[in-house]
């Protein structure tokens, strides 16, 4: 790989927290997601998500994965039985596949941009309601008012345009509809958050700070996802994988360990 290749990999940290503009930024996490799929032959990064484990619950931890335990926490007590789910930022699709194939949803859609995501993803056979499509955040390709839960696990960040992102999910939903929604970010963009809420006709019904589960998640697949990084991902991608892993003295893990990040789940009722 030539040096300026490998001096183009941004990591996740310089993309999240400089100020660059929406549409630089939009492409670079579309490069990097892009780069990232093509090299993670093993799936290290099936579900794409930093996990959750809730310290109380042992079940977190016997009975599924924290990364699809993050899923079954922002879902919450959503009943997405029998309902039009769509999934923003479905990634290679592990987290669709999971709550399609645990619960009974009319349709659920695993929407991603991404080319090496979510459309090399394989349905289950006995999960007839999940499709992935290929699809923009902010335009999304889906009839207004047509989708009872929108779901977006850790990938609006990458949008560069928040704004425009929460205008679209409400565009979406029908009335009564539920945004079930969560990620990192610092913590100015809070308040920002519940005012593009509130100016698309939404109200926050939960909004909770998840950060020390996230921390203790990836404590908890620190050791591991560095062997698997060690083994199988090419020496000039290491550094670039254990920044986007969150492994342990890295720079998102640090940030979240300092505070310059937090980490938010919300479920946010359409009115």
């Amino acid at each position: 790989m030539a040096n300026g290749t490998k001096n183009s990999l941004i990591s996740i940290q310089f993309v999240s927290l400089i100020s660059i503009s929406p549409r630089i930024k939009r492409t670079l996490w579309n490069k990097w997601y892009n780069l990232l799929a093509r090299n993670d032959s093993q799936g290290l990064l099936a579900s794409m998500n930093y996990g959750y484990i809730d310290n109380t619950n042992v079940s977190t931890i016997e009975y599924t994965s924290p990364q699809l335990a993050l899923y079954e926490r922002v879902l919450g007590n959503t009943n997405i039985n029998n309902k039009r789910v769509i999934e923003i930022g479905s990634g290679r699709g592990a987290g669709a596949a999971f709550l399609a194939g645990k619960f009974k949803p009319e349709l659920y859609i695993g929407m991603d941009l991404a080319i090496n995501a979510s459309l090399n993803s394989v349905t289950p056979d006995n999960v007839s309601s999940l499709r992935f499509v290929s699809g923009d955040a902010l335009a999304i390709p889906i009839k207004p008012k047509s989708i009872d839960i929108v779901i977006n696990i850790e990938s609006s960040h990458c949008y560069g345009n928040l704004a425009e992102f929460i205008k679209q999910v409400s565009g979406l939903l029908v009335n009564n509809g539920y945004f079930c929604y969560c990620d990192l970010m610092p913590p100015s963009q809070i308040k920002q958050l519940h005012q593009y809420f509130e100016s698309h006709q939404m109200v926050v019904t939960e909004s909770i700070d998840i950060t020390e589960n996230i921390i203790a998640s990836l404590d908890s697949t620190s050791v591991e996802n560095s062997e698997k990084i060690k083994t199988h991902i090419p020496w000039y991608l290491r550094k670039a994988f254990a920044d986007f892993a969150g492994i342990q003295n890295t720079g998102v893990y640090n940030l979240f360990k300092s505070g310059k990040l937090v980490y938010y789940a919300f479920l946010v009722k359409k009115i």
